[in-house]
């Protein structure tokens, strides 16, 4: 089991971006604060493209970020683990997400408020 510290932003980076939006997204502007929620799905989807292709045929990638309980032999860590099917199923939700949430909708997006491209990222960071 290989350790890859990439797998961390590929949920954090549309959620950094949702968190940025709302607050200071009414500054921004709507075509601003949709083009970061684009290019924020985008960066998660070219690291998940990444780490799919790094990732070996029967290999696992582990991104521990800490050890939430350490009590004798029991240890529970908040970590991200990536194997054939999530980089997969990462590809798809990101690359979707990409696709259709962010560039179809950002026609949208124009004609709305600022706060529908924070909802946007949202999406696409829950659902990496």
């Amino acid at each position: 089991m290989a350790t890859l510290d990439l797998l961390r932003w590929i949920p954090l980076i549309p959620l950094g971006a949702a968190v940025f939006n709302i607050f200071i997204g009414s500054k921004l502007g709507k075509t601003s604060a949709g083009m970061l929620a684009s290019l924020a799905v985008g960066a998660s989807f070219a690291i998940a493209l990444y780490v799919f292709w790094l990732l070996p045929a029967n290999g696992v990638f582990k991104d521990a970020l800490y050890t939430w309980i350490d009590s004798g032999a029991l240890q529970v860590k908040l970590s991200f683990q990536v194997d054939a099917l999530t980089a997969v199923m990462l590809l798809i939700v990101t690359g979707i997400g990409f696709l259709f949430m962010s560039i179809r909708s950002a026609t949208w997006v124009m004609t709305k408020t600022w706060r529908a491209s924070s909802f946007i990222s949202i999406y696409s960071s829950s659902s990496c």
